[in-house]
């Protein structure tokens, strides 16, 4: 059984893990993007 300290924890690294992931897939569309509009552009 886990303490409620550490379920607190894990749940903040999900959390941590989630944002880092979503952060990572966002500048890669951002990026993604870019490329497009500048491809565009030139």
């Amino acid at each position: 059984m886990k303490t409620g300290r550490q379920f607190l924890v894990d749940q903040g690294n999900l959390s941590l893990l989630k944002i880092i992931f979503i952060g990572q897939l966002f500048n890669f569309n951002l990026n993604w993007w870019l490329y497009r509009v500048l491809d565009i552009s030139v």
